[in-house]
C-alpha cells in the first residue's frame, strides 16, 4: 500500500468517523428535545435538521393516528405475500424455459470406435481435437476428458 493510498484511507475513515459522532449527537439531541417537550413543555434550540425531522415523525404519527380510527384494517402482509407468489411463479416459469431451451438446442455427443480414431492416425486427432498426445491412450484419455465417448473395438 503506497503512502497516498495510506492518507486516502486514513482520511476516509477519520471522515466516516466524524460522520457517525454527529449522528449520534443529533438522535442524542432529538431524544433529549422530545423528552423536554413532552414532560416539561420547554422549548430548546433545535437546528433546521431536527425540526424537520420533528415534523416528520409528527406527520407521521398523525398519518397513523387517522388510519387507525378508519374501521378499515390497514395491512400491507397480503400485498407482500402476493408479490411474493407472483415472483416465485416467474422464476419457476424462467427456469422452465431455460431448461427446454437447453435440452431443444443441446448438440449431441460425439461417439467414435478406437478403430475408427486409429485409421485417421494420430497427427489427425491431435489437430481435430485440438489436443496434445504422444500415443492413441494418451489422446483417448484426453478426448474422453473432453465428453467425447469412445467405444473399445
Amino acid at each position: 500500500m503506497g503512502f497516498d493510498d495510506y492518507n486516502q484511507m486514513t482520511s476516509l475513515y477519520s471522515a466516516r468517523h466524524q460522520k457517525a459522532l454527529d449522528l449520534a449527537e443529533f438522535h442524542h439531541r432529538y431524544a433529549i428535545a422530545e423528552e423536554n417537550i413532552r414532560h416539561h413543555g420547554k422549548q430548546i434550540y433545535l437546528s433546521p435538521e431536527e425540526k424537520q425531522a420533528i415534523a416528520h415523525r409528527k406527520e407521521l404519527a398523525e398519518f397513523d393516528l387517522m388510519l387507525s380510527k378508519t374501521d378499515r384494517a390497514f395491512s400491507i402482509v397480503p400485498i407482500v405475500n402476493k408479490d411474493l407468489q407472483d415472483i416465485q411463479e416467474s422464476l419457476q416459469e424462467s427456469l422452465q424455459e431455460i431448461t427446454s431451451i437447453t435440452s431443444a438446442h443441446r448438440e449431441p455427443i460425439p461417439h467414435f470406435s478406437e478403430s475408427d480414431l486409429r485409421s485417421i492416425g494420430l497427427p489427425a486427432i491431435r489437430q481435430q481435437f485440438n489436443i496434445t498426445a504422444r500415443s492413441y491412450a494418451n489422446a483417448f484419455v484426453k478426448l474422453r476428458e473432453k465428453g467425447i465417448i469412445i467405444h473399445a473395438p
